[in-house]
């Protein structure tokens, strides 16, 4: 194969230790002071950068024309200590010059300083100038793992000086031990306005053009926004040009700063550093930019549909959805769900999915090929083969408003003389395989699918509804490339093979890694991005270009890990592959169906959102990934722990369970005898190197529910491998997780400390003594349920073990009794000191954090069974009181104390400046276990509710404050639409009286789809399948009275028709043809239990049955 390498010829200043890094056509590349990044996406080659200063030029009809000065539209000069830019607009004269500068007496900061010095000269023009510098501010590494997250983590503070608004935003988020901070300000002009987010200067609907639309308004909205595409712009003043007028924008970067509220004083050393400037030394070579290809144009967004045309393509709709008297969104046949134009320009998150292949029902497939989309044009992203960090053929997208056009595939569609960029489509149709996006052009449909096959296959296919021929580029950025990609083409240059560059790590752990790209049903080639400039010169090895031309054009792709045969290349039916996924999906699920759902109701709502939970739950566990997260790739143990175990013993897929708790074993630590936090499941050796206080508890309770469910004790003698060191029998792995448990102690009682931090991962302790000395209620309740849950499984094989076992949850039962339960209510957690002096906190005695009451300890104590039927009624009606609100139950009745970033008590949650996660104190995970309370204490009511409201389709006729959000996701938290964590504190009773919108969190990467579908199954249906019988034990709203459903297991489909009773739980009575069975009772902690019905009995029942509840 032969090795390409990239040729870009950046221009480069530098100063000190920092460099910035600009293109050929003068963008902003990059500003970076290892390990810190701080601008935040590099700009591709073909398109503008988001960071540039924009001059705005009044005119007499009051309008405005705006102009960016910087980049290839002006003459550009370059020196190694200076980047200039000339262009006349409008009879102005616009020089900017851009140089790094030493700002005397920083007083021991050491900061890198840079100014942006703007020299404009007219004859009474009227004009202002809006500065824009998207910011990264965070380690390289970081940075490159996810943007929005660590722009969730950046604090802007804003300050006043004699020049107006200066904005120092640092990242609370630990990066390294230090903090780093970037100020912007403005000298010689004042600046009159000013925003922090992407969103507020570009705007939803600039998915459509790439436009930032607060340029045309008046003024910037001069409100801090912490949201998750950190940027951030200054407006000057107006200016009167009356000859020539100098001023500057200016940065200045700190690696670390505790202190970013002394905007004042460093804009004041700046001023003094530019003032002192020896302009006349600016002198720089001329450069010739660089410049697209004359038939590149601007980007084509489609116009909407006409009803008519609607009503052609998707005749049968339902569960519709309207905003302002417009059609949204809707479902049609086979699950499939359309997204209109209308309610794509609304959305903060835009519609996306991830294909991926055909799972395995039996065994953990590591080499599943999946592919990442969204509407707003990028047909593939993240196309990758096994691991989604380390294998990926195509890169990711990593902005959620379609500024950065250079990422994934890409579609230009030749028009009247002009290559034009698809972005955003007139509908987005969404199969459990495919994604179809419809862009309706003068005189045709243009329809664009793009696939996904169940052995492993991807095409992408453009097709003209009329028939008539288009000349299309397949612009494809490679994740592949590293230093150098190798390739090999075919002799007609219509398809290709690629392996990874040859730095890449992936050669170490899969060296038989291989892409096989092929275009099929069309004329056309594969080659190099040289088409897209004006020199026609080869510049980057990452960007390969596949031209077509037809009516009909086909890219279709595979890769192989060497695991499996490579798959031949070949034309497939979308369509009949969807048949695959329908009739698999169905059967994962035991074909379980609500049969009378009437139209529009909560029934319907759940049996289209069923199959798509089902997807995001095979997503997180064979391709761990999501539409905001695009790294994951590793098994958190808790999480495959939670989502995966459960749903496939929910299921009754026995033997997945076991080959992913085995999995899940090989990766114990055997020093230490617990897990990492996360751990790669493939050949990459790569695993967290610590973990929360709860980690070790979630394999040990999988194995417990595991042997409940199958009976199978032979796998405690299977002898499998530690991460480090030599195998042992699976027994020994538990004793030495046990042996680890009883280490961790609180001297004097039978606690559990809280180590590392428990579920809530924004509550890690901020004081290293806290993690001996803190004790999570929640954790020790979880503690008490694995280690009771593991002693009775095995009392079966290892007596004396398991009455070992036994007594130790005893213990710590009385124990948590003992110093947990104070005053009736639970605590979150306990500081002890020693045993005469105790802390209360997040408690009514809670003296330091001004939080009360914590969800998650008053659950998990009554789904282990630890509380007892007083203190079980006492959290059920705290959590009524307290932590109920319209979206859903939160884990605390305040959020924490924000304090500009600061951590006093906790980490994260006193760090992140945007509300979301967990931060907004309603993830759905939680809310989900809430669910599993509940049903264990059958409230019927709570539990439909609580249902529904986790069902994102029509989510308002359930949420009346939920705003809009992709319907067929799971979205893992509910969040307040607010600016930032100030407002989000003021205003928070609000959300309790629906004041507020919710908005829907990050999507898909998450155990709660999993942990979703298993309490519909276990708790609202009651059904519970093992390897020798079937419980039977609902819990129902009378709302669903006469619920009649499909389920099969063992080759055997039943409809199970429900009676609710009075009380809406257990099973009083089964019957068939009218006459009641006789079945075992079983007994229930809070109520009236179900029914065991064997397998043998299952076969031989009759297909209709009535399950009566009390």
């Amino acid at each position: 194969m032969e090795t390409f390498k990239s040729d870009i010829s950046f221009i480069r200043v530098s100063k000190g230790n920092t460099a910035y890094s600009f293109l050929p056509n003068g963008s902003i590349y990059e500003f970076a002071r290892e390990p810190f990044v701080i601008t935040q996406i590099p700009a591709g080659l073909t398109e503008e950068a988001v960071g540039n200063i924009y001059l705005r030029v009044s005119q007499a009809d009051g309008s405005r024309i705006v102009y960016p000065l910087c980049g290839a539209d002006a003459a550009i000069k370059a020196s190694e200590s200076m980047l200039q830019f000339e262009r006349n607009v409008e009879g102005i004269a616009c020089r900017v010059t851009f140089c790094p500068l030493e700002a005397e007496g920083t007083e021991g900061e050491d900061a890198s300083v840079w100014i942006w010095n703007i020299s404009l000269s007219g004859n009474g023009e009227h004009c202002d100038l809006v500065y824009v510098q998207d910011i990264g501010v965070a380690d390289r590494g970081a940075l490159g793992a996810n943007v929005l997250y660590q722009s969730q983590y950046l604090g802007h503070h804003i300050g006043e000086t004699e020049e107006g608004y200066v904005i120092a935003s640092r990242q609370n988020m630990d990066q390294g031990g230090r903090h780093p901070m970037l100020q912007q300000g403005s000298l010689g002009c004042k600046t009159i306005a000013y925003a922090t987010d992407a969103f507020q200067l570009y705007g939803t609907e600039s998915k459509k053009h790439r436009y930032p639309q607060a340029l045309l308004r008046d003024c910037l909205p001069s409100r801090v926004y912490q949201y998750e595409l950190a940027c951030i712009a200054l407006q000057t003043e107006s200016i009167v040009l009356d000859g020539e007028r100098s001023l500057a924008f200016y940065g200045y970067f700190l690696p670390d700063c505790d202190e970013p509220d002394r905007q004042a004083e460093r804009s004041a050393r700046v001023k003094r550093a530019w003032e002192a400037l020896d302009r006349e030394a600016w002198e720089g070579k001329p450069v010739q930019p660089l410049r697209l290809n004359e038939e590149m144009g601007k980007a084509y967004a489609s116009e909407g549909l006409e009803q008519a045309e609607l009503d052609r393509l998707f005749p049968t709709r339902s569960l519709e959805e309207y905003g302002d008297g417009k059609l949204l969104s809707f479902y049609t046949e086979r699950h499939r769900h359309v997204v209109l134009q209308e309610k794509e320009v609304k959305m903060e998150r835009p519609h996306g999915h991830i294909l991926l292949a055909g799972m395995s029902d039996h065994k953990v497939d590591k080499e599943l090929l999946t592919a990442t989309n969204y509407m707003y044009g990028v047909f593939a992203s993240q196309l990758v083969v096994g691991n989604v960090d380390s294998n990926p053929l195509l890169d990711a997208t990593r902005d959620t408003l379609n500024l950065h056009t250079q990422h994934g595939i890409r579609i230009y569609v030749r028009m009247e003389g002009k290559y034009r960029l698809l972005t955003m489509p007139a509908a987005y149709e969404m199969g459990l395989n495919f994604s179809r996006w419809y862009y309706a052009l003068p005189n045709d449909l243009l329809v664009i699918t793009a696939s996904m096959a169940f052995d492993n296959a991807f095409q992408l296919r453009v097709e003209s509804e009329s028939g008539k021929a288009y000349d299309c580029l397949f612009l494809c950025s490679l994740a592949l490339a590293g230093q150098g990609l190798r390739m090999q083409y075919d002799p007609d240059k219509k398809g290709l093979r690629l392996r990874p560059g040859e730095d890449k790590p992936s050669n170490l752990y899969y060296p038989e890694l291989e892409y096989r790209m092929a275009l099929l049903e069309t004329q056309g080639c594969f080659r190099d991005d040289g088409l897209l400039y004006a020199d026609g010169r080869p510049r980057n090895a990452g960007l390969l270009l596949a031209a077509a031309e037809g009516s009909r054009m086909t890219l279709f792709i595979s890769g192989t890990l060497g695991e499996k045969a490579a798959v031949e290349e070949r034309i497939f039916s979308p369509e009949e592959e969807e048949e695959k996924y329908l009739e698999f999906y169905a059967s994962f699920l035991a074909d379980i169906r609500f049969q009378n759902g009437e139209k529009g109701s909560g029934l319907e709502r759940m049996n289209e959102i069923l199959p798509w939970y089902l997807h995001d739950a095979m997503i997180h566990f064979a391709a761990p990934h999501g539409l905001e997260q695009s790294g994951g790739a590793a098994w958190g143990t808790r999480d495959v722990c939670q989502g995966p175990m459960e749903l496939f013993l929910s299921t009754g897929h026995l033997s997945l369970a076991r080959e992913t708790l085995l999995e899940i074993f090989a990766h114990q630590n055997k020093p230490s005898g617990e897990w990492p936090q996360y751990f790669m499941y493939d050949r990459y050796p790569y695993a967290a190197g610590d973990c929360h206080g709860d980690v070790v508890f979630w394999p040990l309770k999988s194995m417990g529910d595991y042997l409940e469910a199958s009976g199978d004790t032979q796998i405690l003698d299977i002898c499998m491998p530690y991460r480090d060191g030599e195998g042992e029998r699976i027994l020994r792995h538990i004793e030495r997780a046990v042996d680890s448990i009883r280490e961790r102690m609180l001297p004097g009682t039978w606690l559990v400390n809280y180590a590392g931090g428990d579920w809530d991962d924004t509550l890690q302790p901020a004081r290293p003594e806290w993690k001996e000395k803190l004790c999570s209620a929640w954790t020790d309740a979880l503690a008490i349920q694995v280690i009771s849950k593991l002693g009775e499984q095995l009392n079966k094989t290892h007596g004396e073990y398991a009455e070992n076992l036994l007594s130790l949850a005893e213990e710590m039962r009385k124990d948590f009794y003992k110093y947990l339960v104070k005053d009736g209510v639970i605590a979150g957690f306990i500081l002890m000191e020693d045993a005469e002096h105790i802390q209360y906190l997040l408690h009514p005695l809670d003296q330091k954090t001004g939080i009360q009451f914590r969800l998650l300890p008053q659950t998990r104590s009554i789904i282990a069974g630890i509380a007892d039927h007083d203190l079980a009624g006492a959290n059920e009606e705290l959590i009524d009181r307290e932590l109920t609100f319209p979206d859903g139950v939160r884990l605390m009745n305040r959020p924490a104390v924000y304090s500009g970033g600061k951590s006093v008590y906790f980490q994260r949650a006193e760090q992140a400046a945007n509300v979301g996660r967990e931060i907004g104190i309603l993830y759905v995970h939680a809310h989900i276990r809430y669910l599993e309370a509940m049903a264990r204490l059958g409230r019927g009511e709570k539990l439909w509710k609580g249902i529904l409201q986790v069902n994102p389709i029509l989510l308002s006729e359930t949420v009346p404050n939920a705003a809009l959000r992709q319907s067929n996701a799971y979205f893992s938290s509910s969040d307040a639409d607010v600016a930032d964590r100030y407002e989000f504190s003021s205003r928070f009773e609000e959300l309790r009286k629906a004041e507020i919108a919710a908005k829907g969190g990050w999507r898909i990467y998450s155990s709660g789809p999993g942990i979703y579908l298993g309490r519909i199954i276990r708790d609202l249906l009651g059904i519970r399948i093992s390897a020798e019988h079937v419980e039977l034990n609902p819990v129902l709203p009378g709302e669903l009275d006469g619920l009649e459903i499909t389920v099969t297991f063992w080759n055997q489909t039943k409809n199970i028709r429900y009676r609710v009773k009075n009380r809406g739980y257990g099973a009083a009575e089964l019957l068939a043809e009218g006459k009641p069975l006789s079945v075992s009772k079983l007994k229930d902690l809070y109520r009236e239990g179900g029914i065991r019905i064997s397998r043998e009995q299952w076969l031989e029942l009759p297909r209709e049955l009535t399950l009566q509840t009390y």
